[in-house]
């Protein structure tokens, strides 16, 4: 449904940031390159698939 989806979005640009910025850090890539996002949207995806109904409990116990 939607909830996941919006879930699954959320963490592939998370996965993809930090990886990003991992990269950026050890100088393997540059402002300019490309980073592909597919993988992080297939492993956002695979931690939605597992993960996604304990991540959003999670999520909605912070904001009582």
């Amino acid at each position: 449904g939607w909830p996941d989806i919006a879930l699954l979005s959320f963490l592939s640009f998370i996965l993809g940031s930090l990886s990003g910025i991992l990269l950026l850090i050890r100088k393997a890539k540059t402002m300019k390159s490309a980073v592909p996002f597919g993988p992080f949207i297939a492993a956002g995806a695979v931690i939605v698939f597992f993960f996604g109904d304990a991540l959003m409990r999670w999520y909605f116990t912070l904001f009582p």
